[in-house]
């Protein structure tokens, strides 16, 4: 019969189908699962009452119906979504207080509603958006790696918004800060299992930091390298900055910093070398090449 487990299971099955349609561009299908995975949900009402957990699934039904119709350019239908989840999500705080599930789900909604702006070519609201989108991130306590994921794509968005309108650095260079102190306590805290799998947010969101700050913030060069100093992630860090800069011209601060740190591999190999740290085969090899990306100091 139509039980409380029964129906939540078709109503899953019915959204993983309906998202993997959409990443296959099957649209009409993936449109057809989440109208019937909605049909399902509203099946539950009666039994459940509008309890936090079917507030909650009904934020995603309309954050997967917002995602579909924007692929397809209903940007209007979007938006409607959008706000509606919003207001679900309210409703939810509303029941619960500030919750770490209700926090994610308000940075989720406002990160929906900066990218919807995005596609609108409203740089102002994408902001104001992804700004209050990060500040829920902020207050909340990091305990799991969605946070992680979510705080790293807010962060480097907002690199991205301050190459595109300097006059946001004010707003945006205290977040940033922050969001690096909460990564490095994170960092700090978790399983070396679960750090190599989400290495990739901490490494390249401080990147794109770096990359932000070598440009137009200099002074925060210094917080960024103590921030990642003194960790095996802060090779991650260096290489994929490098991998970005290799293009800046002669004289570019960006480039300029390249170049120190590839003067500084050489230092610090040839410290190696006097104090015998390198083997004979690593001595010709490094010799031989002349370059020394494959070499990486050893960060404790």
């Amino acid at each position: 019969g139509d039980t409380p487990d029964v129906l939540n299971s078709l109503v899953n099955s019915l959204g993983h189908l309906g998202d993997l349609s959409l990443e296959l561009d099957k649209v009409a299908q993936a449109e057809r699962y989440h109208r019937e995975m909605y049909e399902f949900a509203m099946r539950l009402q009666p039994q459940l009452g509008d309890t936090p957990d079917f507030l909650r699934l009904l934020e995603i039904i309309l954050q997967r119906r917002g995602i579909l119709a924007r692929k397809q350019g209903r940007l209007d239908e979007t938006e409607r979504c959008y706000r509606a989840m919003h207001e679900l999500t309210l409703r939810r705080q509303a029941q619960l207080g500030d919750t770490p599930d209700v926090l994610d789900a308000l940075a989720i909604v406002f990160r929906c509603l900066g990218d919807l702006a995005r596609d609108q070519e409203m740089v102002d609201e994408v902001a104001v958006h992804y700004l209050t989108s990060t500040d829920y991130l902020l207050v909340r306590v990091a305990t799991n790696a969605n946070w992680l994921k979510g705080i790293s794509h807010n962060g480097k968005e907002l690199v991205h918004l301050v190459f595109e309108k300097p006059s946001l650095l004010p707003d945006v260079l205290p977040r940033l800060d922050r969001i690096s102190e909460m990564l490095v306590e994170f960092v700090d805290f978790q399983p070396v299992k679960l750090m190599e799998r989400n290495r990739m947010y901490f490494s390249s969101f401080h990147a794109s930091y770096l990359t932000l700050a070598l440009a137009i913030a200099t002074d925060r060069v210094p917080t960024i390298l103590s921030a990642i100093q003194g960790r095996k992630l802060a090779a991650l860090v260096l290489d994929e900055l490098e991998s970005r800069l290799q293009d800046y011209p002669e004289g570019d601060l960006r480039r300029k910093f390249v170049d120190a740190r590839t003067e500084l591999r050489r230092l610090v190999l040839g410290l190696q070398l006097i104090s015998g740290g390198l083997d004979e085969k690593d001595s010709r090899t490094s010799e031989r090449s002349g370059r020394f990306e494959h070499y990486h100091p050893t960060y404790q």
